[in-house]
C-alpha cells in the first residue's frame, strides 16, 4: 500500500463513520424538532459536498502524499474546530442533542477533507507554526478558563455559576435564603416558605411536602395551597391530634432527583405520617439521571458558553418581568423568587407589606410576564404531551422509576400531587400553542395525567389529579397568574382544599 492510498484511507474510514452515524440517525424514526431537522439537512449536504470534494482531488491527483506529521496536524485541527463548534452550537441551545453528534462527525469529515489537502500548499511553513502555537493558546486559555469557573461554581455557587449535575449543589443554589422574608412573610432557618419544622410525637400529625416554585409560592405564605391545606387539616382533625403541620419542602427549580434528595436528607426525619410529592406536569417529568459530564461524548458542555446563556436567560426573565438590576442582585443572592423577593435580617413585627388588590381579586391582576416570553416558556413544555417522541418516552420511564423509588422510601405513604400546565387549563393558550407546531395531530394534551394515573394504579401509589377540580373552577374565572405557569392565590385555595380533604380521607 503507497503512503497515497493511506491517506486516501484514512480519510474516507472518517467519512464511512460520518455517513454510518447519519444513517443510524435516519432510520431510528425519532421525530425532531424542526431546527434540528434542518441540521440533519444540512449535515446531509455538507457530508456529501465535502466526500465529492475529496473524490475531485483524488481524481485529479492532487491528494497530497502522506505525511503522519501534516495528518495529525490537519486531524487535529479538524477535531478542535468540530468540537467547539458543536459543544457552543448545544449550549448556547442552537443545536439539539439528538444530532450534536452527527454534526460533530460532519464536520470532522468535511474539515480534516479540506484542511489536509490544503496543508500541502496554501499554508507556507512560518503561518503554519504561527498557526500552530495560536491553537496552542487557545487550547490552553479554554482549559484554564474552564478549570477557574469550575471552582468558582464549586467554591461560591450562584443560580448563575452552579453545577446541575449534583442534587445537593442544586438544592443549596436554589433554596431561599434562611430568615429572608417575602410578602411581608419570614422564611424559616432552613430557607422554606414555612414556619420553623418539628418531628412528629404519637399524637401529632406532620405531612411532609416536596415541590418546586409552586411551593415557594408567588403568592404570600396565608394563600399558599401548603398553607391552606394546613389550616383545613387544623379545622378538620384538632381533635384527634395535639400539632398538625404540613412541613413546606418547596425549592424552586428542582425536580425528582433533588425531591428523593431531600426525603432521604431531611423530610423522612420529621417522621411524617403522608408524604405528599407535587409533580408539575411542565418541568418535572424527568427521573433521576441527568447527563453527568462523563456521559457526553464527543459533545461537551462548556461552562463558560453555559454560563452565558444562562446569564443571558436569567436577565431575559427578569427584563421580562419587569425588574431592575436591584432585583437581579437578590436573584443571583438566592434571597428570594419572584414576588417574593426577600430583605434579609429584618424582624418579623417590622415587617409591612400591603398585599396587591389581585389576591382577592384576580380581574385586576397585571401580566407578570410578556406575552413573547409567556409562549416562549410554554411551548418548550409543550413537548411532554408528544405521544410519538423517543426522547420524550425515555423521560417518562425515567419518572417512573423516580416515582417507585420515592415510594419504596416512604414504604407506600406516599401521595402524588398532580399539578397541570396552564395549556391544559386554558383552551386558547393550547389552541394558539398547538398553532405553531409541525405536527399537531402527535399531541394528546392530557397525555401527562393519563401515564401518571395509569402507572400509579398499577403500582397502588395514591395520587390526586388536580386537573378536573381547576379545570371546572377555570369557567368561573383565572386559577392561574395573568401570563405566568403559577396557581394565583384562588388556585392555590381550590388545590390546597382538594388536598386536605384528600388527606382527611386518606386518614380515616
Amino acid at each position: 500500500m503507497t503512503a497515497r492510498h493511506a491517506s486516501i484511507g484514512l480519510l474516507s474510514l472518517i467519512h464511512a463513520v460520518a455517513c454510518f452515524d447519519l444513517w443510524m440517525t435516519f432510520s431510528s424514526g425519532t421525530l425532531l424538532p424542526q431546527s434540528d431537522g434542518l441540521t440533519l439537512i444540512l449535515s446531509v449536504v455538507l457530508q456529501a459536498g465535502s466526500a465529492l470534494y475529496l473524490t475531485v482531488q483524488v481524481r485529479g491527483n492532487r491528494l497530497p502524499t502522506f505525511n503522519l506529521t501534516r495528518f495529525a496536524r490537519a486531524g487535529g485541527y479538524a477535531l478542535l474546530v468540530s468540537l467547539l463548534a458543536g459543544s457552543m452550537l448545544v449550549s448556547a441551545g442552537w443545536l439539539g442533542r439528538p444530532v450534536a453528534r452527527v454534526f460533530f462527525f460532519t464536520a470532522l469529515a468535511g474539515t480534516a477533507s479540506v484542511g489536509y489537502v490544503l496543508s500541502a500548499g496554501i499554508v507556507t511553513f512560518p503561518w503554519r507554526r504561527l498557526l500552530d502555537i495560536l491553537v496552542a493558546n487557545v487550547v490552553i486559555g479554554t482549559l484554564l478558563l474552564e478549570v477557574g469557573l469550575l471552582a468558582i461554581s464549586r467554591v461560591y455557587p450562584s443560580r448563575i455559576f452552579f453545577d446541575p449535575t449534583s442534587a445537593a449543589s442544586m438544592i443549596d443554589v436554589w433554596r431561599v435564603k434562611p430568615h429572608s422574608t417575602g410578602f411581608g412573610f419570614r422564611y424559616s432557618s432552613l430557607g422554606y416558605h414555612d414556619h420553623e419544622f418539628f418531628a412528629a410525637d404519637a399524637d401529632d400529625l406532620v405531612i411532609a411536602l416536596l415541590a418546586d416554585s409552586f411551593g415557594v409560592g408567588i403568592v404570600p405564605y396565608e394563600y399558599n395551597f401548603a398553607t391552606v391545606a394546613e389550616n383545613r387539616l387544623k379545622a378538620s382533625l384538632s381533635d384527634r391530634f395535639d400539632r398538625i403541620g404540613v412541613h413546606n419542602f418547596g425549592i424552586p427549580a428542582t425536580g425528582m432527583r433533588e425531591y428523593l434528595h431531600l426525603l432521604e436528607q431531611e423530610a423522612l426525619a420529621y417522621n411524617p405520617s403522608k408524604v405528599v410529592l407535587c409533580v408539575f406536569v411542565g418541568n418535572d417529568m424527568d427521573g433521576i439521571r441527568r447527563p453527568s459530564r462523563r456521559d457526553r461524548y464527543l459533545i461537551q458542555d462548556w461552562l463558560f458558553s453555559t454560563y452565558i446563556s444562562r446569564a443571558y436567560s436569567v436577565y431575559s426573565n427578569l427584563r421580562a418581568e419587569g425588574k431592575s438590576l436591584v432585583d437581579l442582585a437578590d436573584y443571583l443572592g438566592m434571597k428570594g423568587l419572584g414576588g417574593a423577593v426577600a430583605v434579609e435580617d429584618t424582624p418579623q413585627a417590622a415587617v409591612s407589606e400591603t398585599h396587591p388588590e389581585y389576591l382577592e381579586d384576580w380581574t385586576k391582576e397585571p401580566p407578570h410576564l410578556d406575552r413573547e416570553t409567556f409562549l416562549r416558556w410554554e411551548s418548550q413544555r409543550l413537548p411532554v404531551c408528544d405521544t410519538t417522541s423517543v426522547e420524550i418516552e425515555s423521560r417518562y420511564r425515567d419518572f417512573f422509576e423516580a416515582l417507585a423509588r420515592a415510594n419504596t422510601l416512604t414504604t407506600s405513604r406516599l401521595l402524588v400531587l398532580v399539578i397541570p400546565d396552564q395549556f391544559q387549563i386554558e383552551d386558547d393558550l393550547w389552541n394558539e400553542l398547538l398553532r405553531d407546531v409541525d405536527h399537531p395531530g402527535r399531541f394528546d394534551r392530557f397525555y401527562p395525567q393519563t401515564r401518571i394515573a395509569r402507572f400509579c394504579e398499577q403500582q397502588g401509589i395514591a395520587y390526586l389529579d388536580t386537573l378536573p377540580l381547576l379545570s371546572k373552577h377555570q369557567k368561573q374565572g383565572r386559577t392561574y397568574h395573568l401570563q405566568d405557569t403559577h396557581w394565583n392565590a384562588r388556585g392555590n385555595r381550590i388545590a390546597g382544599e382538594a388536598l386536605a380533604d384528600r388527606l382527611v380521607q386518606d386518614l380515616e
